[in-house]
């Protein structure tokens, strides 16, 4: 839960703390509609986009948005927060239809912080929202709060690293549709251990809500995905796609579980698993509206805890459903 503000009471106490800090301190520094990028990225004297004052900050610092506007899209490359109080929408769109919004490909002891941020790939048709790419082994954390990503063609997260942890919450990712890759909401694809934790989400509109690729790349990996108290509605095609044989050099083990969470109303099937090794966990969820249900496939499982309702009718399409009789 964020905590009202007013940007008076902001200003006046930024303001107060910049005028006791010495002149070379960046540990904060600001961006503003009417900022420019020639400035020193102080709250009096701010920066025009997000990526010179990512450059300008500390490492470990803090970006904030002063007031709404669009700040251009930005990569990041260490240890960063780039934050909006609330009320200013801080809005990224990125630079062409082959861009992210946001790029991050960061050590193995960075943390970068994402809040309050409307990342948006309407009139540009860019590639995805957030990308999370690290080939360093123990790659950092992400953590994402308070956001809203639409309107990307590929994906609108995107977590492809070495073994780092992924934290999301309160955020909606919405119309991620007609890319080459899918139209992915969130896709996980783990090189090492990966663990995803994705609280009070809203994925609904995409071609796939959620998609665990074990076997997109050669790797070894394990992919730990948590899902809890979210919705996954409206797929276009799949809720969600766990998978790990297309690969024969990945051996990645997936383990998903959704608690008190719903996939509902999908033009596809809810869950789709594929794999020796991949595993789908249902607690105290919903499965209902959709095309069918789901499926488990080549040695993979859909599991319960024996405590979900379940209101899909079963296609051709579909295995023996293994969660028969749960109410």
């Amino acid at each position: 839960m964020r905590t009202t503000i007013p940007l008076t009471v902001l200003a006046t106490a930024l303001a107060c703390s910049l005028a006791t800090a010495p002149a070379h301190a960046r540990a904060r520094v600001f961006v503003a509609s009417y900022g420019n990028d020639a400035n020193p990225c102080t709250f009096g004297s701010p920066c025009k986009t997000f990526q010179v004052a990512v450059n300008a900050v500390d490492p470990g610092g803090e970006v904030t948005a002063i007031d709404s506007a669009g700040f251009g899209p930005v990569i990041i490359n260490k240890s960063v927060s780039i934050t909006s109080p609330l009320g200013v929408e801080a809005g990224i769109v990125p630079a062409n239809v082959h861009g992210d919004a946001i790029f991050i490909n960061a050590g193995p002891n960075d943390t970068i912080s994402l809040r309050g941020l409307v990342l948006d790939g309407a009139g540009i048709g860019g590639r995805s929202g957030v990308t999370f790419n690290n080939s360093i082994a123990g790659a950092g954390i992400l953590n994402i709060q308070d956001c809203v990503i639409r309107n990307f063609s590929d994906a609108g997260i995107n977590v492809e690293t070495w073994g780092q942890s992924t934290y999301i919450s309160n955020t909606v990712v919405f119309n991620i549709s007609g890319g080459a890759g899918g139209g992915l909401g969130i896709v996980v694809q783990p090189f090492q251990t990966n663990h995803v934790t994705l609280d009070r989400m809203e994925i609904v509109g995409n071609d796939l809500g959620m998609v665990i690729a074990g076997d997109l790349l050669p790797a070894n990996g394990i992919a730990w995905v948590s899902m809890n108290d979210s919705v996954i509605a409206s797929s276009k095609l799949k809720g969600i796609n766990a998978s790990n044989i297309s690969n024969p050099n990945s051996h990645t083990f997936i383990t998903a579980t959704v608690t008190r969470s719903s996939i509902v109303d999908g033009a596809g099937p809810a869950i789709v698993t594929a794999g020796t090794g991949t595993v789908v966990q249902l607690n105290q969820s919903t499965i209902a509206n959709n095309a069918s249900g789901w499926s488990a496939t080549n040695g993979a499982a859909v599991t319960s805890f024996g405590n979900n309702v379940i209101s899909d009718l079963f296609g051709s399409g579909d295995a023996a459903p293994p969660l028969s009789g749960l109410k």
